[in-house]
């Protein structure tokens, strides 16, 4: 599996490469099993690589979706870079995703600009979710 071509981070510097490569996880998620929860902020950064989920919301006490997550989809980043959980995120297919430490997700973002250039220009789904409710 080249870990790097799914996650889109080919043009990063040997170093972290050779971090990813070394700590990342496959992680699988069934059908309806939660992901995240927007009351804490995972430790995990997960990449979708394969399935689909749910990004939730509360509307009259019952869970309706606000968008679908598919491949190349970012899950827990939205709330670690805004230091606020904000995903609420089920699995509505079986879902296969790469997991990476926040630890060397904040080391990413602190030494590759390409990176750090692609957390701030990209606006995600929950935050978009974020600012509708507010």
């Amino acid at each position: 599996m080249d870990i790097l071509k799914i996650l889109k981070l080919e043009n990063i510097s040997e170093e972290s490469k050779d971090l990813i490569e070394k700590e990342f996880k496959v992680i699988k998620f069934s059908i309806g099993q939660p992901i995240s929860f927007d009351d804490n902020i995972n430790k995990d950064i997960l990449f979708i690589v394969d399935g689909e989920a749910r990004l939730l919301d509360k509307k009259d006490n019952n869970n309706i979706t606000i968008a679908k997550l598919g491949n190349g989809s970012i899950i827990g980043l939205a709330s670690l870079l805004s230091r606020s959980p904000c995903e609420k995120i089920s699995a509505s297919k079986e879902t296969i995703a790469i997991k990476i430490s926040d630890t060397v997700i904040i080391e990413l973002y602190k030494k590759e600009i390409i990176f750090r250039n692609y957390c701030n220009k990209t606006l995600f789904p929950a935050e978009v979710l974020r600012v509708a409710k507010n």
